[in-house]
């Protein structure tokens, strides 16, 4: 397959997070364009493929389902709006949508959602996410659920894009705000924040300052990395060896994933003690029970993921059984 090139200076072999910037700050997001017609294109060659993206085209407000795609025309509930038959036998749509009728035996169509929720900020948040709102816990959005479970370490640019949010984006929820939407307005206008706010010889002297800045910053170190593998470090510890500063620096890594894997397993809202003892005490005990959990799911054999069991035991716990 012939893949056409982009025409808005970025080839596909070039498609990083600082391409994403500088596009969207020049012309907002319209450069989508073309990529949207790449990827359409590979879908068609790769039909078997797995599919490992999603766009969800949310219809805030407007009619109900009464008058789209539940319609009950035979009811005093309906108030009058007629139904029209579709392709799948047995199957009926509100009249006005003849063009999706046609096709409705190519899409799925889900009738038995409900909900208990009479508001729209806590309804929202139940179609988003699955859950009703707690106050202890805050659920991803199906599309920071795609992000975190199908993660491309190649890909710089955000994956969990949200155009023209509504009044309650989606949200990372407990996977860390890295995973919440990435917002932006108007595709055909510029995203906000990514454009100077003053004019372009006042910015120029700013890049030119801080250049400046980033030279002193660069002296001293080795340029090529990969081949000499020389680091230089500076500290301010001075009672310390050498050789410990760069284990440090070299655990740095570890210890920022192992800090991400709290907050995305454990359920530590707060601490309830500053002192050393207390915050280890308390990892200690939600490591503990992270770890009892994950021996239980695997003597048992169950199905659920420990995410589930965890939610399960936490609203469970201290209910009376019959």
């Amino acid at each position: 397959m012939k893949i056409p090139e982009f025409t808005d200076g970025c080839g596909p072999d070039h498609f990083s997070r600082r391409t994403l910037l500088k596009m969207a700050g020049m012309a907002g997001l319209t450069w989508l364009t073309p990529l949207g017609q790449i990827l359409a294109l590979e879908a068609e060659e790769n039909r078997d493929s797995r599919a490992r993206s999603v766009i969800i085209l949310w219809l805030a407000g407007g009619p109900s389902q009464l008058e789209t795609f539940d319609p009950h025309s035979d009811s005093a509930i309906a108030y009058g709006t007629p139904a029209i038959k579709t392709s799948l036998k047995n199957v009926k749509l509100a009249a006005g949508l003849e063009r999706t009728a046609a096709i409705l035996s190519e899409m799925s169509l889900i009738r038995s959602v409900i909900s208990l929720e009479g508001d729209h900020e806590r309804a929202t948040y139940n179609i988003q996410t699955g859950y009703r709102p707690s106050p202890t816990v805050v659920h991803p959005a199906i599309g920071a659920i795609i992000s975190h479970e199908l993660p491309n370490p190649t890909i710089e640019i955000p994956t969990h894009i949200s155009i023209l949010p509504g009044q309650w984006p989606a949200r990372g929820g407990y996977f860390g705000a890295a995973y919440d939407a990435f917002k932006t307005g108007d595709p055909a206008k510029p995203i906000p924040d990514l454009s100077s706010r003053i004019d372009t010889k006042r910015q120029q002297r700013r890049l030119k300052n801080l250049s400046v800045i980033e030279e002193a910053f660069r002296q001293g170190r080795q340029p090529d990395l990969d081949s000499a593998k020389t680091l230089v470090f500076l500290t301010n510890n001075f009672a310390l060896p050498a050789l410990t500063i760069t284990q440090l620096y070299r655990c740095r890594w570890q210890v920022e994933l192992f800090f991400k894997w709290i907050k995305q397993h454990l359920r530590i809202k707060r601490f309830y003690g500053t002192s050393e003892n207390a915050v280890k005490t308390q990892l200690w005990i939600a490591v503990s029970v992270y770890v009892l959990v994950a021996i239980i799911k695997k003597e048992l054999k169950l199905n659920a993921s420990l995410h589930t069991l965890l939610q399960l035991l936490s609203v469970t716990l201290f209910e009376k059984v019959s």
